[in-house]
């Protein structure tokens, strides 16, 4: 602990001195070994010193880069000048820039690990009955848990038992299309149908909306074991036109990038049907 708390005691003193004088800090690309210097200074923004390293890196304008040291992501210039105080080797990885990213390819990124959505399906197993469809929702976005359709589906017949009708504004939504409505908000393929009863004839799934938008059936699929009437299965849904990213899921993958540690969730675009809405921030 002594060394640790000295380091971060210099790195301190030294932003103080060195104020407005560069630092050379040394940078490892990917694993590779091969590493470059670059000049910081300590009230740098650290999206300029992102910057400065791409053109050093790569002449490629898709590309960004993500830094990290002891497995740790760094987020601004004050973690990337302690790890340099303490003597962490600093690595970057360059990535594909979101805005240059396919739809999948973002969806593939905020995937979270089966192992890490286990943990997430067990606590909310715990849950008593007589929840409602705000406690679901209030959960996931706190945990910033995004979901794959199996999740969803999954969750929904693991909850539905234990949910009772929550007070809303708007129109009538019954207690099904309130679970729906909640998981779906934090589902990563907006268009799929994951559980075609929402227990008023499929009207809130054909009423959803994004940001105004009207999703109706267009682009919208079921899943695998879903049937539904107004909505094509899976394999009929293959060539439909290019779906939107209506959720807004490169804004929500490039504030994780920016800063994972912050409420990158805020940046969902949530679904709307029948003036319902299930998630308040």
């Amino acid at each position: 602990m002594g060394p640790a708390n000295s380091a971060v005691e210099r790195s301190e003193d030294d932003v103080m001195q060195l104020d407005g004088k560069e630092i050379m800090v040394t940078i490892h690309k990917g694993l590779e070994g091969e590493s470059l210097q670059i000049p910081v200074k300590p009230k740098m923004s650290f999206a300029s010193i992102v910057q400065s390293l791409l053109l050093q890196m790569t002449a490629d304008p898709t590309l960004s880069a993500i830094l990290s040291a002891e497995g740790t992501k760094i987020e601004s210039t004050e973690d990337l000048l302690e790890n340099h105080w303490q003597g962490n080797s600093i690595f970057a990885t360059l990535v594909l820039s979101v805005q240059k990213m396919a739809l999948p390819q973002v969806v593939e990124e905020l995937t979270m690990p089966e192992s890490e959505f286990r943990g997430h399906r067990h606590v909310l197993s715990r849950y008593p009955k007589g929840i409602t469809y705000k406690d679901v929702a209030n959960y996931l976005f706190r945990n910033k848990v995004l979901l794959t359709p199996a999740q969803a589906s999954g969750l929904f017949q693991q909850l539905l038992p234990k949910l009772v009708e929550g007070q809303m504004a708007g129109r009538n939504v019954c207690m099904r299309a309130q679970l729906i409505m909640a998981l779906h908000t934090f589902c990563l393929e907006p268009y799929a149908i994951w559980e075609a009863d929402d227990g008023q004839d499929e009207c809130v799934w054909y009423g959803m909306t994004y940001a105004g938008y009207n999703l109706g059936n267009n682009g919208r699929f079921c899943v695998t074991g879903q049937k539904a009437v107004h909505f094509p299965s899976e394999s009929r849904s293959a060539n439909s036109k290019q779906k939107q990213d209506v959720s807004n899921l490169r804004g929500v993958l490039q504030a994780r990038r920016e800063n994972s540690q912050q409420q990158y969730l805020d940046a969902l675009v949530p679904p709307v049907s029948y003036d319902f809405m299930a998630l308040q921030r």
